[in-house]
């Protein structure tokens, strides 16, 4: 009967080693990763951008220049005694980069407007609040000979969609979530969802949208909704991608939907962005 026994042991022994690793394999018996909190994981984020120059983060993810692409679809629904009824809708293409010391910015853009394609570029020195921007025939409608710059204020920055604060800048964010886990293209990221305060984000901005901006002129009542999702890597938090949606009803003019994708494609690859030269440089005229 002992002899019995040891041989039925002598079976089962393997089956329930395997038993046991099957069940480790399952996470039984093992405590699971701590799930990082919507504001853990902004805080990290915040950390790879230095902007304020005071966390002075020595991390291998802290971020000192970067490229990026971006998509844009608006569409704007006019409808009023004034304007008529109208459909127009407009979609660009941009490519991009920037460094944070000093903290520049270039975008370069292709937007189709109603059948009309239109280059522009703008770079934008933050040290100084100011823009450079040169859009194609900009030139020969304002009289200038040549493919000028027009120097531009920070505050008009956000209706040419040049400003990237919102896109790297986190601490203006409202009631973030943490939506879930996700993984793009291989890459396992957090996937957090806030709203946007554009008042704050882009100055001037929304102007376009309701309220005293860039050209100082008050326009329609607005009702700006932002939703704004982040994508941000777990290794070590930077950003993968970033979308925004923007619907705005203008009470006596339509409606506007806005949408727009930023796509990092690197990080820390040695960029630079140079200002224009002076000579190249002239003030953007006074069409007010």
């Amino acid at each position: 009967m002992r002899t019995l026994s040891r041989r039925l042991a002598t079976l089962l022994a393997p089956v329930a080693l395997l038993s046991l690793l099957a069940l480790a394999a399952c996470g039984v018996g093992q405590t699971s990763a701590k799930v990082p909190t919507a504001a853990e994981i902004l805080h990290n984020a915040t950390n790879v951008f230095d902007f304020s120059g005071t966390t002075h983060s020595t991390s291998s993810a802290a971020v000192q220049d970067l490229t990026f692409t971006m998509t844009m679809n608006m569409e704007i629904k006019l409808s009023s005694t004034s304007l008529g009824t109208s459909d127009i809708k407009e979609t660009a293409n941009a490519t991009g980069k920037e460094t944070l010391k000093p903290r520049r910015s270039q975008m370069d853009m292709t937007m189709a407007l109603e059948g009309q394609n239109m280059t522009t570029s703008v770079i934008v020195d933050f040290a100084t609040s100011t823009g450079y921007l040169k859009m194609s025939g900009l030139s020969a409608l304002f009289g200038n000979s040549g493919d000028k710059w027009y120097k531009i204020s920070y505050g008009a920055l956000g209706s040419f969609g040049a400003d990237t604060s919102m896109y790297m800048d986190y601490s203006k964010l409202k009631d973030a979530t943490l939506v879930g886990s996700e993984t793009i293209n291989g890459v396992a990221v957090w996937h957090l969802r806030a709203k946007e305060d554009f008042n704050q984000s882009l100055p001037g901005a929304t102007g376009a949208t309701g309220t005293t901006g860039a050209t100082g002129a008050s326009n329609s009542t607005s009702n700006l909704n932002a939703t704004v999702d982040y994508y941000f890597r777990k290794d070590n938090y930077r950003p993968v991608k970033v979308v925004i949606a923007v619907s705005d009803t203008l009470s006596n003019l339509g409606t506007m939907k806005l949408n727009t994708e930023m796509d990092f494609t690197s990080f820390n690859t040695g960029v630079t962005i140079a200002l224009p030269p002076a000579s190249d440089v002239t003030s953007f005229p006074d069409v007010g």
